[in-house]
């Protein structure tokens, strides 16, 4: 996803041709009215000139106020992590110490990236245009999630955690949080369809972030629980 995003109006403002009309007559006015009443022609000069320096400060002064009140959405730091938790593949029962820092630092980094998103939901809540996110309260989702993320990453750092009992555990949890995102992303979805375009190009960069996030849950839910299989202790 494109960092610093920005969303941009195309289209024109309605003052912006009115000022563009209104000068052009009052140019015309003046070209007819200079030989006979200079006085007028002076005054007709002055209003478009008015006019037209309005419109340049309006323009100058950047893209439309209800644009400006919507932050621009920056995910410089996301973490890209490729295939969550795969460096585990391969590894023999034995190796359960190196299977455990791989999927404590792949799974911070998805907490690392819920709490990214997190905060830009925040960001939008109690804006003008996002009311529907605000009222179902998603921006208190989104932390939450990403707090319930990081104590699963704090959990699968923990030798202890690595029975394969406690470690169905910790994959429960990753699938709830994946579930969790895919909601967010659908919630996210259907604001846009609702709203203008300013609103729906500020929300798209999080759903695809949410989206993102389910995905990579799913595969590190997946390569966790191959691994746990293997290291599963064989009955007697």
């Amino acid at each position: 996803m494109n960092a610093h995003q920005k969303v941009v109006d195309m289209r024109i403002s309605p003052f912006a041709a009115a000022a563009l009309i209104l000068a052009f007559v009052a140019l015309v006015l003046a070209s007819i009215s200079a030989p006979a009443q200079p006085s007028l022609a002076i005054g007709v000069i002055a209003a478009a000139v008015v006019v037209v320096m309005a419109m340049l400060f309006q323009y100058a002064g950047g893209p439309p106020t209800e644009v400006q009140k919507i932050p621009i959405e920056d995910f410089n730091l996301w973490a890209e992590v490729k295939a969550p938790v795969a460096g585990i593949r391969g590894l023999k029962p034995r190796e359960k110490r190196l299977a455990l820092s791989i999927a404590s630092t792949d799974l911070s980094l998805l907490a690392l990236n819920a709490e990214l998103l997190g905060s830009r939901l925040s960001l939008l809540a109690g804006r003008h245009g996002f009311d529907k996110l605000t009222r179902d309260r998603l921006h208190k989702e989104g932390e939450g999630f990403a707090k319930e993320l990081r104590r699963i990453a704090d959990e699968a750092g923990l030798p202890q955690s690595w029975s394969y009992e406690r470690m169905k555990t910790v994959l429960e949890k990753i699938e709830r949080c994946a579930s969790s995102y895919d909601r967010i992303a659908n919630k996210l979805y259907e604001y846009g369809r609702e709203r203008p375009e300013v609103v729906r190009a500020a929300l798209g960069p999080l759903r695809r972030a949410s989206e993102k996030l389910s995905t990579d849950l799913r595969t590190s839910y997946s390569n966790l629980e191959n691994y746990v299989k293997s290291a599963k202790p064989s009955k007697a």
